[in-house]
């Protein structure tokens, strides 16, 4: 059931800078961090960002992005990327409130390279580097480290090889008993969310060990965005919400929904999980503007095979607007479309097309992560919300819903489904157990991670994982697909009554 956007209409958002003299602190009740960036600043006129323009009371957590890997020559440590950094820590802290900080070390365009490089010198060097990176975070008065790693064991802008699946883990060991001889510093990491990194595939190793990781760390930030975009050749939303049943790019990560559970079936603490919310959207150009539904055709651009849309005037990004500039466009004519499937939202202009989140898909996120009670949601990034309120009405009106959600929300929207993903009939129940092997389940002692057919029942199927048996109870009216690997609606699913084995009439 879509969330009424009257509901959101009519009721006024709690203005976090305006408390009541009594209303009690809510900030040790989970996490709201929000990465700031420090390339923002280069945008023109309304889209340059510095920290005078954060609103700290949005966020308990502020990370400042990026810090790069920096060799000595001698030794591993980390170091200012921008020319400028040191001036803006400063700015940073002088505007950071009450909120605690930290530095966060990596990014996409950083590479792999230097991570690998610093594994090289063993676990001293790594030992050598934990020290050197927190003693810099805390000369510039940073209270904690966030690692963005974008991917151990992953080929992206370069590579990193098998191995260091492994000695991620090492790395974070050592860094953790480096971290807790400074009581209160903070170490987050930053991770990606697809199958690739926590599952062994074809051979390859993942990025992850999630029980480990867990186990290290005071949080994990949850990259649950770009899960579509203009790499791709139709349309599809960037952050879906549930899985849009026909999408023939479908696998398990393509929604929020299976990114939670596939993170929990492997281990993952709740509590040291945030789900990454994104104030930004992913943009195509359509083949033909009269053609502008979800997985619509999109057009190739000849020069860099991707199908993007045109870029913003401030972000200047091919396939990318940020929140303000999608509520310009709004505001110049682009059609909205609140697709119920995916509980999300998309617009589109002549041959341009963008999904996003607005106000009310962010809600209905933020009461997903509340449901899968994870410990706190994340942002990227505080420069891309409208931290003006030039174009969508009001300042950080993103941010603020999040908070408000977050802190002061029901577990329902009123008029809306009574649980997270009751509206697409995604949400599934898990009963774990020990290795299984009885009563026609398999024996996940000796069966390959996966997912298999329950013997009996049509609603239910099972998942082998990391040698645990997980029974799961598809939402009603759903049955298992074999073919699919997901719950789809009964009437498509070739089940007899509801019970296996098909028997004849």
């Amino acid at each position: 059931m879509k969330i009424s956007g009257a509901l959101l209409a009519a009721s006024a958002y709690s203005n976090p800078t305006q408390k009541e003299e009594n209303e009690v602190d809510t900030r040790d009740q989970g996490w709201i961090s929000c990465y700031y960036t420090n390339w923002s600043q280069y945008r023109p006129e309304y889209g340059k960002y510095f920290p005078e323009n954060m609103d700290a009371s949005l966020c308990t957590h502020l990370i400042y992005a990026f810090a790069i890997m920096y060799n000595t020559g001698s030794e591993w440590t980390i170091k200012e990327y921008e020319w400028n950094d040191e001036q803006l820590y400063g700015r940073f802290m002088a505007n950071k409130g009450s909120t605690k900080t930290l530095l966060a070390v990596g990014g996409w365009n950083h590479g792999n390279e230097r991570f690998t490089q610093m594994l090289d010198t063993g676990d001293a060097g790594i030992r050598k580097w934990a020290q050197n990176s927190i003693a810099f975070c805390k000369k510039h008065g940073f209270d904690g480290l966030d690692i963005d790693w974008e991917y151990p064991a992953k080929t992206t802008v370069d590579t990193s090889p098998q191995e260091d699946y492994y000695r991620f883990q090492r790395m974070m060991e050592i860094t953790r008993e480096e971290v807790d001889k400074h009581p209160g510093f903070l170490l987050t990491v930053a991770v990606g969310i697809s199958d690739d990194k926590i599952y062994f595939q074809d051979g390859n190793n993942p990025s992850y060990d999630v029980v480990h990781l867990t186990q290290h760390v005071d949080m994990v930030n949850l990259m649950s965005y770009d899960v579509h975009g203009h790499w791709e050749d139709k349309t599809g939303h960037q952050m879906p919400a549930h899985i849009k049943r026909d999408d023939d790019r479908l696998d398990y990560t393509d929604s929020v929904e299976w990114i939670l559970e596939n993170w929990l079936v492997q281990g993952a603490n709740p509590k040291k999980l945030s789900l990454g919310l994104a104030a930004y959207g992913r943009g195509f150009t359509l083949q033909s503007s009269a053609d502008y539904g979800y997985m619509a055709p999109a057009k190739q651009d000849p020069n860099t095979g991707l199908y993007s849309n045109a870029p913003g005037k401030y972000t200047r990004e091919p396939g990318f607007l940020s929140y303000y500039e999608i509520c310009e466009k709004i505001n110049e004519g682009w059609q909205t479309v609140w697709d119920e499937e995916i509980s999300a939202t998309y617009a589109h202009g002549g041959d341009q097309w963008i999904g996003f989140d607005n106000e009310e898909s962010i809600r209905y996120k933020v009461k997903l992560a509340k449901h899968y009670k994870l410990g706190g949601i994340m942002w990227w990034t505080l420069d891309d919300d409208d931290f003006k309120g030039n174009y969508c009405g009001s300042r950080y009106p993103l941010l603020t819903a999040g908070y408000d959600e977050w802190f002061y929300g029901g577990s329902s929207p009123t008029g809306g489904p009574t649980t997270p993903g009751s509206s697409t009939t995604k949400s599934t129940t898990t009963t774990t157990t020990s290795s299984g092997g009885g009563n026609g389940s398999p024996d996940c002692g000796s069966s390959p991670d996966g997912y298999y057919t329950h013997p009996q029942y049509c609603d239910h199927y099972y998942q082998c994982a990391n040698g645990l048996l997980y029974d799961f109870t598809c939402p009603p009216g759903t049955f298992w697909d074999d073919e699919k690997n997901f719950c789809e609606h009964s009437g498509s699913v070739d089940c007899c009554n509801g019970q296996r084995p098909c028997k004849s009439v």
